[in-house]
């Protein structure tokens, strides 16, 4: 990695923001199946609550990290597994 160039900030953002993005569609897409196999209402919004679980995903992680540490960050240390 350290013989790469830089990845330009526009172009870092732009990655997070379409990897969020395919997320949240597969979220999306999840609860729309549930709609169509009547376990969701019909009515229901999918993208708002899509979002919601993936952005819980990503809180949960977080907390894990902080709560336990990071085997990345300390080398061969005890993975995260609550």
């Amino acid at each position: 990695m350290a013989n790469e160039p830089p990845v330009p900030p526009e172009t870092a953002r732009q990655d997070l923001a379409d990897g969020f993005d395919a997320w949240q569609r597969h979220f999306s897409d999840g609860l729309q199946r549930m709609q169509r196999s009547g376990e969701l209402r019909q009515e229901a919004d999918t993208d708002d609550p899509a979002t919601c679980l993936f952005a819980s995903t990503r809180v949960t992680n977080c907390r894990r990290i902080v709560r336990y540490g990071s085997a990345l960050h300390r080398g061969r240390g005890r993975q995260a597994t609550r």
